[in-house]
């Protein structure tokens, strides 16, 4: 057996869409993030439209109450489903793991059952790794995913896209010469879509920008823990 075999065997395999969200079905799993996602773009437009000074729409806040019960309701689905996924797997290996259905939460039981399914096909398969072997594996994995911290740039984009709409508002304030009031009003509009394109940043950097470089740059990382697991665990 090979590295790559291993790196193959853990993405085709260990992942959580692998372990938990396939056995729900992919149409399950398509509609519920497209509802996700949609229910949250959905959101963040009806709540800049709610907070417009200039024409609020309140009849908006119906939809948005509808979205968020919605949502909930998705959210209580999926848990109960991997619920029982995870009963699933306490059958077949016997165990007793208990979870709340956030497989983001519960990475100690996620991780269990990633150390049982890799130990259970080396078995299958009658392939030995001797503790030498998985310290060496472990040592290339690492190298390999030594730059796989990612840091947070949200802070600096809306800092910087505040300091931009600060000085537009204070530049357009001293050129028309507007009264005081005049000013709060700007001020506030100014806010509220300051408010909608902070949150639209940070959901694009959370669901978009950060797993797409995370599982890039860590992908070693979830095998480095699973062969660790195996290491512990086993008797070479």
């Amino acid at each position: 057996m090979t590295v790559e075999d291993l790196i193959d065997f853990d993405k085709n395999n260990l992942t959580d869409y692998k372990l938990i969200y396939s056995k729900n079905g992919k149409t399950w799993y398509l509609l519920y993030i497209t509802a996700i996602l949609l229910g949250i773009i959905t959101l963040i437009i009806a709540s800049y439209m709610i907070l417009s000074f200039t024409n609020p729409n309140y009849m908006l806040l119906p939809l948005c109450t509808s979205l968020i019960f919605i949502l909930i309701v998705l959210v209580m689905i999926d848990r109960k489903i991997t619920i029982t996924i995870v009963d699933g797997y306490n059958k077949k290996y016997k165990l007793h793991l208990k979870t709340n259905g956030d497989i983001i939460r519960d990475r100690r039981i996620i991780s269990t059952i990633q150390y049982l399914v890799f130990a259970d096909y080396l078995c299958s398969n009658n392939i030995k790794l001797t503790k030498k072997e998985v310290t060496t594996i472990i040592e290339a994995l690492k190298y390999e995913s030594s730059n796989a911290e990612y840091k947070y740039q949200t802070l600096k984009i809306i800092i910087a896209f505040l300091s931009i709409l600060t000085a537009a508002l204070l530049g357009s304030w001293l050129q028309i010469r507007s009264s005081i009031d005049d000013l709060i009003k700007i001020a506030l509009k100014c806010f509220s879509i300051f408010i909608v394109m902070s949150i639209c940043i940070f959901m694009v950097e959370q669901f978009l920008v950060k797993d797409v470089i995370r599982s890039r740059r860590n992908k070693y990382q979830r095998l480095i823990r699973v062969l660790e697991n195996y290491s512990i665990n086993s008797k070479f």
